[in-house]
């Protein structure tokens, strides 16, 4: 399970201050031609809804908190999402049809199915007998845990946490009356792991994230916490008895036995289909994490060739629909060595749906992640109610929304599932990445000048990145 994102403390600007960034915003004004033109530009265009360089600036000005760097690549892939939406919604299209519902889910499908194919044959190679099982779960150096998790970020305003404890404690009522946790967590639980009853893969001490385990280490087989909250949001968290997690433990004890041999099997899959990156393909998955689909004419370009089969951007944005934004934003970052690394991942796991013969998700995968997916539309077009009066163009209505979530009275949602990849596959966008670069350039300096004691915290909670996966 990856490591939990370092919490921050939230620290506003105090109303003067952010008024003095305003001033020498305007100050600025006239100073160098590129800036005035990169403020007369439009930075992002998302099937006609144009923000441009000014309002983009302004947007970055006024950010109550978070680096001016990921807020603007944070800002730009959000006005993408919600300007799409507005579009589907303004051409009529539900977004509810069993096509868009399958691509919106399939990440999540897809990943679930690779991980347990990997489970599946790490335990067919080697089957711990029950006297192993036994002492595994009886140690107190590994835990298997059930949970339902709220996502919610630990600087988020006292409202929207207090929301999200109220929808925590919906489920620990509706567990504490006798419902399955399994059931609970498969329809309130806002991670990965509701697809699979809330049950979390073994793990050893500091696996996890510290709260949590210092909350759940103790538990009583069959036991439940009250609320938890971490860097990822509020927990309930239940330490299942033995007989329910035999699959999670004879997992960890064949992982334990054969990590070596698993990636000898994957590395043996990969010579087998003769897997080869195509020159120059890191610049491209460095771009398309950076913002996922807006580059024109790339979907068909080859990443990597394999006996059979190409993977290509369009393969490669599918795949990224699963990763919250704040975490492609790192692998944009990163080195082509871990690039290297992460496609060559990617192509496995293709590989490895292709052994399964999985090209669509499961019946079952539908009936647990449908629901959740059209929760999660339904929250997100309440944000985008028609103005009573005024300007009704996309734009306009994006822009309002933006305000509103900037301000707090609209609270933040990320798209359900991909539909934000989903979204990008049907409409057009485009993206003026040197304007973009130019406003950031000056909003920074300026806000260093205003002030130089008390540095931009990322990220606040009324309109905050996504958080990540599950500690």
């Amino acid at each position: 399970m990856p490591a939990s994102t370092r919490p921050v403390a939230r620290v506003s600007r105090p109303w003067p201050q952010r008024l003095i960034v305003g001033a020498l915003l305007l100050a600025s004004a006239g100073c160098r031609d590129h800036l005035l033109q990169a403020r007369e530009a439009v930075v992002v265009d998302a099937a006609g809804a144009r923000i441009t360089g000014a309002q983009f600036e302004h947007l970055l000005a006024t950010a109550k908190s978070g680096s001016v760097q990921s807020n603007a690549a944070f800002y730009t892939s959000t006005w993408i999402d919600y300007a799409l939406l507005a579009a589907a919604e303004r051409d009529r299209w539900a977004l509810d049809d069993s096509a868009t519902v399958d691509a919106a889910i399939w990440p999540d499908v897809a990943l679930s199915v690779v991980r347990q194919r990997r489970e599946r044959l790490a335990v067919a190679r080697q089957t711990a007998p029950k006297a192993v099982l036994d002492s595994l779960y009886q140690s107190d150096s590994l835990r298997v845990f059930q949970h339902v998790m709220i996502r919610v970020r630990l600087d988020a305003p006292d409202s929207i946490a207090a929301a999200a404890r109220r929808r925590l404690e919906v489920a620990a009522e509706r567990v504490a009356k006798g419902e399955p946790f399994a059931k609970v967590a498969r329809e309130l639980s806002e991670d990965q792991s509701a697809a699979d009853g809330g049950f979390l893969p073994a793990n050893t001490p500091g696996a996890l994230s510290p709260v949590f385990e210092r909350a759940a280490w103790g538990l009583a087989p069959g036991s439940t916490t009250n609320g938890v909250r971490t860097a990822f949001g509020w927990h309930l968290i239940r330490r299942p008895p033995q007989s329910e997690v035999e699959r999670q433990l004879q997992a960890f004890a064949a992982r334990k036995a054969t990590t070596g041999r698993e990636r000898a099997r994957r590395d043996s899959l990969g010579r087998a289909a003769k897997v080869q990156a195509v020159p120059g393909a890191n610049a491209l998955v460095r771009a398309l994490a950076t913002e996922p689909g807006t580059i024109a004419g790339a979907d068909t370009i080859a990443l990597a060739t394999f006996t059979g089969g190409r993977f290509t951007a369009a393969r490669m944005r599918e795949w990224m629909g699963s990763m919250p934004h704040d975490m492609r934003l790192r692998w944009s970052k990163s080195s082509d060595k871990l690039l290297d690394a992460l496609l060559n991942e990617m192509v496995l796991n293709e590989l490895e749906l292709r052994a399964e013969g999985v090209t669509q998700p499961p019946a079952d995968a539908r009936r647990t992640l449908r629901p959740t997916y059209l929760e999660g539309l339904a929250k997100a077009r309440e944000a985008l109610v028609r103005p009573a009066a005024g300007d009704t163009t996309l734009s306009a209505r994006t822009l309002a929304l933006f305000e509103r979530f900037s301000s707090g009275r609209t609270r933040y949602r990320a798209l359900p599932g991909a539909l934000g990849m989903v979204l990008r596959g049907r409409y057009a966008v485009k993206i003026n990445r040197d304007a973009i670069a130019e406003i950031v350039e000056t909003v920074s300096s300026l806000q260093a000048k205003a002030d130089t004691t008390r540095p931009f915290i990322p990220n606040d909670g009324a309109f905050s990145q996504p958080i990540g996966a599950l500690p």
